[in-house]
């Protein structure tokens, strides 16, 4: 049994997007990123899934900076070995 706390880290580093941003101090609008005030993202930036929707307001639930941070760790760890690509609808797809 592994009880070395380190080797725990790096495995929550490797696998997820929050807790990797927390502890590599990722810098986002001129502050540290944290979920202080945001708990609500730390179960979408843990999830392993490949592709998201959210149906939100617009400048609502900082989802844009969420999926930065998961790209960006994707990208660093492996995971999106051909990149990464956000698609937006279109003003005839709005409405």
């Amino acid at each position: 049994m592994v009880t070395d706390p380190e080797y725990y880290n790096e495995g929550m580093m490797e696998f997820d997007p929050g807790y990797w941003a927390c502890q590599c101090p990722i810098k986002l609008q001129a502050a540290v990123f944290s979920f202080h005030g945001r708990e609500y993202q730390v179960e979408p930036m843990s999830t392993l899934a490949r592709r998201k929707c959210y149906m939100k307001a617009a400048q609502f639930f900082g989802a844009t900076e969420m999926e930065t941070i998961d790209d960006m760790h994707g990208m660093i760890k492996g995971r999106y070995k051909l990149g990464v690509a956000h698609i937006f609808p279109t003003n005839d797809e709005v409405g």
